[in-house]
């Protein structure tokens, strides 16, 4: 267990990376800045980030597999790319409303998460950002988003149907591939740039 001092404004790249035998830090409120891969490979089962935070840098938590439960500052612009990356044990997560952009791979190979709250203010669902998250099986995206990249749930096994809103302008390739129970499609394709096989070994009986 780490309590880090009140000074502190910023933890830096790699600080606690591979502290396998880490399972709580307490960050205080005078933090603005987690590093890169600063708690990577950590046995931390729960993580308070303090509304002070205004950035968490990529792969901070990535491989914290004991990871079960995340409050986030409200303060993040961003869910930067591999954030979460293979947080088997991570079952929710709610996303402030202060995010524009859920990144590359950010909860890739979450395994065991089941609920997802996006919040209106995302524009963008950048490449592989939930892909092989076998238990998610339902997902609600808003109609402030614009941009489904490639392969953004791709490998959602549990995942049942889909609404797309009229907002999204630009669906990636293989943004749905393999997601093997997912039957019911809600899309207007007007207006649309569609990828390559968006919608490749999903059994789809209604579009």
């Amino acid at each position: 267990e780490v309590t880090l001092p009140s000074s502190l404004d910023e933890i830096c790249p790699y600080c606690f990376f591979q502290c396998r035998k880490l399972r709580k830090i307490t960050i205080p409120g005078s933090v603005r800045t987690i590093g890169t891969y600063s708690f990577s490979y950590c046995s931390l089962t729960e993580v308070a980030i303090p509304s002070s935070v205004v950035a968490i840098e990529k792969a901070a938590f990535s491989y914290c597999t004991s990871l079960l439960k995340v409050t986030l500052s409200s303060k993040l612009k961003e869910i930067s790319s591999h954030l979460f990356n293979k947080c088997n044990s991570l079952v929710e997560i709610e996303i402030p409303s202060s995010v524009l952009s859920i990144n590359q791979s950010s909860f890739e190979q979450c395994v065991s998460l089941r609920k997802v709250t996006i919040p209106n203010s995302v524009t963008s669902i950048e490449a592989k950002a939930f892909a092989g998250c076998q238990l998610l099986d339902e997902i609600t995206i808003p109609e402030s988003v614009k941009q489904l990249n490639s392969e953004c749930f791709s490998g959602c096994k549990a995942l049942k149907s889909v609404v797309i809103p009229d907002s999204v302008t630009e669906i990636g390739d293989h943004a749905f591939d393999g997601c093997l129970n997912l039957k019911e499609i809600t899309i207007d394709p007007t207006n649309k740039a569609f990828g390559k096989e968006i919608f490749k070994n999903c059994p789809i009986e209604q579009l």
